[in-house]
């Protein structure tokens, strides 16, 4: 559990989780508004084409009840036909002949009219002119002896019906062959009719009311509206009233449509959605011309929106892969990311704990990689300092020891040298009492003021007492010159800054011979810098000394064991106190040695 919390709480698992988070909700919502937006263009789209097919096959529908009203009219005013119903016949043959002709023009219309089942004309003297695939009719009622097999009595409804309609070609009812039988004890195929009647009244053509009753074929109707790529629709035939009049399955005929609530008085095409236990229906509806009759078109939603489910589940199939892959390369990067930080935490670490020095290898070419390296540059600068500090701390040990082991009370030393001095005047050496003299000024210059720093004033009379001194060791024969602008005679230096360079000139600068040399020593000002000039005309200093004097400048640390205060420490001094840009700049050849040392020009 503890293992757990602390992977929980690293950096790493943040971030990957974060990511990962992200990206899934972000995914989500893309891909319910997606799913969203395409379920509206697809009911959207569905509207429009079940719409547009609704409409397109109501008007082929008009087209083949026109084409059946056409051939009641033609039929109902054929010459052949109204002879049959009207001639008076002396013999039978002239009956039978009349009658073949009726019944010859009828056949032709109805084979031309595939969708025709039966044909019957009924005429205001009790006489039917009919026509079926298999028989043709003809009934005189007042002549029962001319009953073939049965009979269409006149009492049927579907007469009644029609002759207090209007004159013109129109839908009564949903019948069957049976309908339009007196006996039912012979057998027929029995057919399913939409029963379409026109009433023409007598005029000048028509010599009495004759009632024409067209019996449309249900199934044969049917195949001009349905197709094969309904894909789950249903499409179906009600009247005006909603009762099914066409429809595939025919145990819902004459029963009436669900869907028919949703129509709209004056619509005669439109749309709209009614629910059922399980389901949304998408209902699309069309007039057929003007005879009372709806096509209807049925399209459960889930249909529809069949190809969104796909679109679901493929979704979420590409949701599980995303969010492996986005886990495996979050996982990565983060962990490419966090690695630099995690060994960087561990070397901070090693560091608290005073482990000075610690780098971190890991430095990628980022902003990560830039912190890490200024890590280990800090790192590398505090041990260096810490090490320096540690060597300053050992030399001022070492150098309070030497001068507890040195000390000597300054006014014994002051009034030994003064009796001195006095004792060289007595015996007539001028040289030598000066020279007392200025070891005299240089003790007090050291034991009487405390600062560590001081003028160029004072620095200047400290190393002309000391370079007289020096004369005096080496026979008077070294001539020196002091150049200080008085402008710069308040500028402030280091103590004794210079004294170590004038005795390098002094050791190398001076004829080991004769003893005798030139010394110069300058002082200017440049760009808020001054830089002093110690230079001699001697033989230089040695190529192999010169070497190791330069890399003892360059080395980080202090030498405790040099004597005195050596060029390269009083050149690590000024770096120390002033900054790298400060310093010794050392040239030494066959005509001698030159030496810059560089410090800042200010007045305290």
């Amino acid at each position: 559990m503890c293992r757990i919390k602390k992977i929980v709480h690293t950096l790493s698992f943040q971030i990957i989780s974060g990511f990962i988070i992200v990206c899934c909700l972000s995914t989500t919502l893309w891909a319910y508004v997606l799913n969203n937006q395409m379920k509206k263009v697809l009911l959207e789209n569905s509207i429009n084409a079940n719409l547009d097919q609704t409409k397109q096959l109501a008007y082929n529908l008009e087209s083949a009840i026109d084409t059946c009203a056409q051939t009641a009219l033609v039929l109902t005013m054929d010459k052949d036909v109204q002879q049959a119903f009207y001639q008076q016949y002396n013999a039978s043959f002239e009956k039978v002949a009349a009658l073949n002709s009726a019944f010859y023009s009828m056949a032709r219309h109805l084979a031309t009219t595939p969708v025709i089942d039966s044909i019957f004309l009924y005429n205001d003297e009790s006489k039917i002119i009919g026509i079926e695939p298999a028989r043709n009719i003809f009934i005189d009622k007042e002549l029962p002896q001319e009953l073939y097999m049965e009979k269409i009595t006149y009492d049927t409804p579907i007469l009644a019906n029609t002759r207090t309609l209007l004159q013109k070609f129109q839908y009564i009812g949903s019948f069957t062959t049976w309908d339009f039988r007196y006996s039912r004890s012979v057998f027929y195929n029995v057919s399913q009719y939409m029963t379409f009647t026109w009433h023409f009244p007598m005029t000048q053509t028509l010599s009495h009311d004759i009632v024409t009753v067209i019996n449309i074929n249900e199934r044969r109707f049917r195949s001009v509206y349905e197709s094969q790529d309904d894909n789950g629709s249903i499409k179906y035939i009600a009247d005006r009233d909603g009762i099914i009049v066409s429809h595939p399955n025919g145990h819902l005929l004459k029963q009436p449509s669900l869907a028919f609530t949703g129509f709209l008085p004056n619509d005669r095409d439109g749309w709209y959605n009614y629910k059922t236990d399980d389901n949304i229906i998408q209902v699309t509806y069309s007039a057929i011309g003007n005879y009372g009759l709806y096509l209807i078109k049925e399209t459960p939603i889930q249909v529809i929106l069949h190809d969104v489910k796909t679109v679901q589940n493929l979704t979420a199939i590409l949701l599980v892969i995303e969010i492996i892959f986005i886990t495996v390369l979050s996982s990565t990067l983060v962990l490419n990311l966090t690695s630099p930080l995690k060994q960087l935490t561990q070397q901070m670490k090693q560091v608290a704990r005073g482990n000075f020095g610690m780098t971190v290898t890991n430095t990628p070419n980022n902003e990560i990689g830039a912190l890490n390296k200024q890590f280990n540059e800090m790192s590398i600068s505090i041990r260096q300092l810490t090490e320096l500090n540690r060597e300053i701390e050992e030399q001022k040990r070492v150098s309070e020891f030497q001068s507890l082991q040195s000390y000597i009370n300054p006014h014994f030393l002051y009034n030994t040298l003064y009796a001195f001095r006095f004792m060289a005047t007595l015996y007539n050496a001028p040289k030598l009492a000066d020279g007392m003299g200025s070891l005299v000024n240089m003790l007090r210059a050291i034991y009487k003021n405390k600062n560590t720093s001081w003028t160029t004033r004072e620095e200047l009379g400290f190393i002309q007492q000391y370079a007289d001194v020096m004369n005096l060791r080496y026979g008077g024969g070294v001539s020196t010159s002091f150049n200080f602008p008085d402008t710069l005679m308040e500028k402030h230096v280091l103590k004794f800054l210079l004294q170590p360079l004038i005795e390098n000139a002094f050791l190398y600068g001076i004829s080991p011979d004769s003893g005798n040399g030139k010394i110069d020593v300058n002082l200017k000002e440049e760009q808020d810098m001054l830089i002093f000039d110690i230079r001699d005309y001697g033989q230089g200093i040695p190529q192999d000394k010169l070497v190791i004097l330069k890399s003892e400048m360059d080395a980080p640390s202090f030498d405790i064991n040099e004597k005195g205060l050596g060029i390269s420490n009083i050149h690590k001094r000024i770096r120390l106190y002033y900054g790298d840009m400060y310093g010794i700049v050392l040239i030494s050849g066959a005509c001698g040695t030159k030496v810059e040392l560089r410090i800042p020009s200010f007045v305290p």
